[in-house]
Formats: structure tokens, sequence, C-alpha cells
């Protein structure tokens, strides 16, 4: 039995978004199959100054040209971002459990957290609770514990024409896989994307642009892919 605190589902994230009040919610894109992909902000934004591009700054030795960070001022950035894989949804679970301790001081289980709230108020954070909504959608349930081992592959890799499952690593082999599979697992968006393969330098898909559009405007600290 999955507990009330375990909240992974589209319905979840959407619940969760639209009761933020001390933050503010943003659609940065909408995938293939047209579902949003949303970003929680907490904090300050900092003025960072910019005179040229990263590539530029690191070529000059001097990061600063890109995020001047010395400013006393300065708001240290953290962004967490979660369900790359539709199928890999704790880290959703605990991101929206850390929106509740923002908007409330408590997690979904009412357990309260006043000293994490004090130092996630010092800083800006960027929260994506789930990167991948289309690869969410291909998972019907918010838990794998009690799953066989055969269902967690089938839901998170898929299965090819043939019925067979694509497994890992074979499933990274074609790239977009769409054309070539039965059932889309969640690995992908529903254009057979895996973001966390995506092409980077050629026809992103809409939600690594946002990804690395995020990553550009706020030049986070720590960025983690939950």
């Amino acid at each position: 039995l999955v507990p009330d605190f375990w909240k992974t589902s589209l319905e979840d994230i959407e619940e969760c978004v639209k009761s933020v009040r001390l933050g503010e919610t943003e659609i940065l894109c909408t995938s293939p199959g047209k579902r949003p992909v949303y970003m929680v902000r907490y904090g300050k934004p900092n003025k960072l100054s910019r005179t040229a591009n990263l590539s530029s700054a690191l070529g000059a030795g001097d990061r600063s040209c890109y995020a001047d960070k010395s400013k006393p001022d300065y708001r240290p950035v953290l962004f967490l971002v979660g369900c790359i894989h539709g199928g890999e949804f704790e880290g959703t679970a605990a991101l929206i459990n850390l929106i509740s301790i923002m908007e409330t001081g408590k997690d979904y289980a009412g357990t309260a957290y006043p000293n994490l709230k004090k130092i996630m108020e010092s800083i800006n954070l960027l929260i994506i609770p789930c990167a991948n909504p289309d690869g969410r959608s291909h998972v019907p349930f918010n838990s794998f514990v009690g799953r066989s081992f055969y269902e967690l592959r089938y839901y998170n890799q898929g299965t090819w024409k043939d019925g067979s499952l694509c497994n890992w690593p074979d499933c990274k082999k074609v790239h977009p896989i769409k054309d070539h599979v039965d059932y889309l697992g969640g690995y992908f968006n529903d254009d057979g994307v895996n973001i966390m393969h995506d092409n980077f330098f050629g026809n992103k898909a809409a939600e690594t642009e946002a990804i690395l559009m995020i990553t550009e405007k706020y030049a986070p600290d720590f960025s983690v892919l939950l």
C-alpha cells in the first residue's frame, strides 16, 4: 500500500504546484504529449552582471564575466530536477514533499523540518518536480514496491515490436526509440526521446531545452538530477 505522503502522479504534481503561495510557479515548456513541465522557484534572483557567455568567460579565465557571485548579497542557487525518466519517481516524491515544507513547514506526512526550511529560505531554490511528464504517464502506478522485476523493466524501458523487453542497456542503442517499440516505456517522452541522452548539439526536446535554459539563466551553484 502506497502511503499518502508518497505523491508522484501527474495529478499529485498538478495539485502541488497549484497550491504554491510563497514561491513562484511557471510552465517551462509543453511536452510532445501536450503536458506541462512545471518549475517552482523560491528566493530572490541574483543580479549576475554578465558581460560574456560561459565559454567566453572560461576562455578569459574569469568565470565572473559569466556570473559574478562575489557580491555580499549573492544567494547560492540550488537546482533540483525530478523524473528525468518517468518511472524513476522517487525524486518527484522528495521534491513535492520539499515544496510542502517550503509552503507549510511540514511534509505530507505531517513532519516538521524547521532547520531545513530555514536553510532553504536562505538560498535560491529551483525545483522541477517532473521533467518528463510524458514518461511519467507511461507508468500507471505511484511506486514499484511490491511489483515484479518484469514490470519494472516493462514500464521503464518498454517492449520492442516483437513484444520482447527492450531492457537496459539495449534500449539506449536506438534513439529516438518511438518507431521501434510496441510499448513506449517511462524512459522516453512521447517522441521516444530519452532526455538523459538527448542530442544536446542538435534538435533538442523541449524538456531538454528547458533544463538547459534554466541552467543558463540562473547559473546554479549545484544542480541535482534526481
